[in-house]
């Protein structure tokens, strides 16, 4: 089948947190102790609802891992979320390349996030590029559900031999798509080039690699 629609992770596939010496989200592992191992918890106790404040979100966290939310433990993981603030940066392959492909296919986004990072985005006005934008925290729905890949299929009107799922994690990204037959991409970016500092970096391979999406052209 022809391709119909293509589907883009964010973080690490198209957008970055520009200028940040460390990522918030490994800094709010560290001091609760988690590691990249336990990532999912951090997304299911964090990104799967809309919260009023981050307050809010940290809370939740901290009782979905079973840490008692102390009001001390709370509110320094408040001040030091607040301290390292959202910058919301576009590789620089991504603008030009979405314009050029937005012409041609339906664009969905896809992303597992909070809904302070979700709001950034929006805020930056970054969602003219997207038909669809699936954020997790605002479906309650995490990759690699195949539930978050229907529901942006179906939102596209695509079929899954129609769409094409670009992303930096080979399992939550690529791997889950395929499981749906959709064609999937793994893109490998060199994060030093534009001194950002990632939460996840795939150490995994697959048929089709990108460096840039400069490149993706090829497997559309």
């Amino acid at each position: 089948m022809a391709t119909k629609a293509i589907i883009f992770d964010l973080w690490n596939t198209l957008a970055y947190n520009k200028g940040a010496k460390i990522n918030p989200i490994v800094m709010l592992e560290k001091r609760l102790g988690l590691n990249m191992n336990l990532y999912r918890e951090v997304e299911l106790g964090f990104m799967t609802k809309m919260f009023n404040t981050r307050k809010d979100g940290i809370i939740s966290l901290c009782k979905h891992i079973g840490v008692k939310p102390k009001d001390i433990l709370v509110d320094s993981l408040v001040h030091m979320w607040v301290s390292m603030p959202l910058n919301v940066a576009f590789f620089s392959d991504a603008i030009p390349v979405l314009d050029k492909l937005r012409k041609k296919y339906k664009l969905g986004l896809i992303s597992n996030t909070e809904c302070f990072s979700m709001k950034g985005f929006i805020d930056s006005g970054y969602g003219r590029y997207f038909d669809y934008a699936a954020f997790s925290c605002r479906l309650g729905i995490l990759k690699p559900d195949p539930k978050i890949f229907k529901i942006i299929m179906h939102e596209l009107g695509s079929k899954p031999g129609e769409t094409v799922m670009v992303g930096d994690n080979l399992k939550d990204d690529v791997l889950a798509a395929e499981r749906l037959g959709v064609r999937g991409v793994l893109i490998k970016r060199d994060f030093e080039k534009y001194v950002a500092k990632p939460s996840w970096i795939e150490s995994g391979t697959h048929k089709h690699v990108i460096k840039d999406l400069t490149e993706l052209e090829k497997f559309l």
